[in-house]
Formats: structure tokens, C-alpha cells, sequence
């Protein structure tokens, strides 16, 4: 029998940052139990599922320096908390979206420190250059960090999260095995991390490359042979066009409609809706028949709404 009558996609879900969300043992710091006990006010508020931001081990407060994803962060509880945090969520009829930080490690994950070390299986994981081509990182600067080696490494973020290169098969097969292990526990889909940035273009562009938009197109498929029911919602921070691409010819289960986010903070900035008409026109005509939204008005990278 089906787990779900109703599609994934469908629904009002909740972004939960868990250290900030609800304390359970007095530390200061928020938990997987304290989020299990907060389960009743979700669904009460008509919460049909969650998005959990990264909850595995890692060196950072936000979690998207990842060291171990099989694991959970010490600080937010064990396996044992998460696996009853979902039997509690499952009882309240929610789904569950996981962030998977596929484009990146931490520079502390064993991957990379082997890699760094020379070893030649884990060195083609990551982009090592002696005189690499020039590359803006996301954040201006060179994408570039020195590996201490006379080589440096791409990080597209910061150094401290070297981009795992998923041109190398072996790559791909370890995400993949990352997100059945997570699958099998029960966890209905993923949020892609950094979507746009997995595969860089020959060209040296970082985003949106028609090679990334084929890794998606590959990496949803082959997740959807393994657990026919995995979903995937990308964090598509780009144009309008250019995230109707990613569902007209990669295939994307769901994006977030980042365009629609900046037009109605800025609609109601203006006290004028006269753009907000425009780009929802504009919806209309560039997503194909049947390509999902996530529509929202804030999330952990952006000031709270009220504060803008």
C-alpha cells in the first residue's frame, strides 16, 4: 500500500532550523527531542510537512560543512531521536525534506582530509589545480584556496567547504548511497543544497551550466530506480527562466520560486503590486503544464519578513 494518498509536492511546509527551534534538556541549544514535542502546535497549524536544514555532524553552526553524513550532530541528538522523531512526525501525517549538501564537503570530512593527504582515490573527489583557470567564487573572490601543497583546491563558498567534483562517477555513487541510507529510514525527499553550482560549465561559469542541469536530470532518475517515491525540491536561487529549465528539461520534482520571493517582499515594501502582477504572469508563460513551486516569503538566508 501507498504511504501517502497525496504527492509529495503538495502541501504548506515548514522550514525548521532544529538548534533554534525548541530545547529539550536545557543546554540552549534546540533538539531533535524538543522538535518531536513540538509536533502537536505544527500540525495543529495546518502543517502538512517539514524541511529539517542539516542535522549531521559538522564543525559549524549551520551545518552545511558537512564531516559525516550518515550521522547526526551530537549537539541535537542521536539516531535513536531522529528514528522516533520521524515515527512522531509519521503519526501526525507529515512529511519529512532533508537538506542534502551535495556540492560540497567540510574541509574536515575524511574525503578531504585523504584527499589533501595525496591519497590518489580521494584526490580526484575535489578539483585540485596547479595553475588553475580563473573562477569568481559565490561570494566574489577567487574560487581557488591553497591547498598548502603547490596546488589549490576549488571551493566555490569558502575553503572550509571544498567542492566535491561530480564529474568523477565515484562521486555521484557516494551521494547516491547517502541518499538511500536516509530514504530507507524513511525520509520522504531531499532539498538540494546549492542546485545550481554541482557541475561547473566548461566555460568557467559556476551556475546553471548545461551540465549541471543534466547531473540533476541523471541524479533524479537514478534516485527514483532506487525509491521510486524520492523527492527532490532545488534550491533554484536564479531567473525565472532558468528554473522553468530545470523542470522542462532536468526532470526537477519542485523548485523554490526565488523570483516571486524578491517581487512580493518588494510589493509590499511599495504598498504596489503592479510587478508582483507582472512576474506572476510571467509564471504563468515560462513553467511548463504541472511544475511545482515552493512559494515562501523567508527562509535562513534571508531577514525575517518582518524585519526587511
Amino acid at each position: 500500500a501507498e504511504r501517502w494518498a497525496s504527492d509529495p509536492g503538495d502541501g504548506v511546509y515548514y522550514q525548521v532550523f532544529v538548534r533554534s527551534f525548541q530545547d529539550s534538556d536545557g543546554d540552549g541549544i534546540g533538539d531533535l527531542r524538543g522538535l518531536t514535542a513540538r509536533l502537536p502546535y505544527l500540525a495543529d497549524l495546518g502543517i502538512t510537512g517539514l524541511w529539517l536544514t542539516p542535522i549531521h555532524t559538522s564543525p559549524s553552526y549551520h551545518g552545511y560543512d558537512v564531516t559525516d553524513y550518515r550521522a547526526i550532530h551530537p549537539e541535537l541528538g542521536t539516531m535513536a531521536d531522529f528514528l522516533a522523531f520521524l515515527d512522531a512526525a509519521l503519526g501526525h501525517a507529515l512529511r519529512f525534506v532533508l537538506d542534502l549538501v551535495v556540492n560540497h564537503s567540510s574541509d574536515r570530512h575524511p574525503w578531504f582530509v585523504a584527499a589533501r593527504a595525496g591519497d590518489p582515490r580521494f584526490r580526484d573527489w575535489y578539483r585540485f589545480e596547479s595553475e588553475p583557470e580563473p573562477l569568481i567564487g559565490t561570494l566574489g573572490g577567487s574560487a581557488w584556496h591553497d591547498a598548502g601543497d603547490g596546488t589549490r583546491y576549488l571551493g566555490l563558498f569558502v575553503a572550509e567547504m571544498p567542492d566535491l567534483d561530480h564529474r568523477n562517477p565515484e562521486v555521484v555513487e557516494a551521494m547516491l548511497d547517502v541518499a538511500a541510507f536516509w530514504l530507507d529510514l524513511g525520509v520522504d525527499g531531499f532539498r538540494i543544497d546549492a542546485i545550481q553550482h554541482v557541475v561547473e560549465g566548461e566555460d568557467g561559469g559556476i551556475a546553471n551550466a548545461p551540465a549541471n542541469l543534466a547531473w540533476v536530470e541523471a541524479f533524479g532518475a537514478r534516485l527514483r530506480e532506487r525509491h521510486p517515491g524520492a523527492f527532490m525540491v532545488g534550491e533554484t536561487w536564479t531567473s525565472t527562466p532558468t528554473i522553468a529549465a530545470y523542470h522542462r528539461d532536468a526532470g526537477l520534482d519542485m523548485s523554490f520560486d526565488y523570483p516571486l520571493w524578491r517581487v512580493l517582499t518588494a510589493a509590499l515594501q511599495a504598498r504596489s503590486a503592479i510587478d508582483l502582477r507582472a512576474q506572476l504572469e510571467l509564471n504563468e508563460d515560462a513553467y511548463p503544464e504541472g511544475a511545482r513551486r515552493g512559494t515562501f516569503v523567508g527562509n535562513h538566508d534571508q531577514p525575517r519578513a518582518a524585519s526587511a
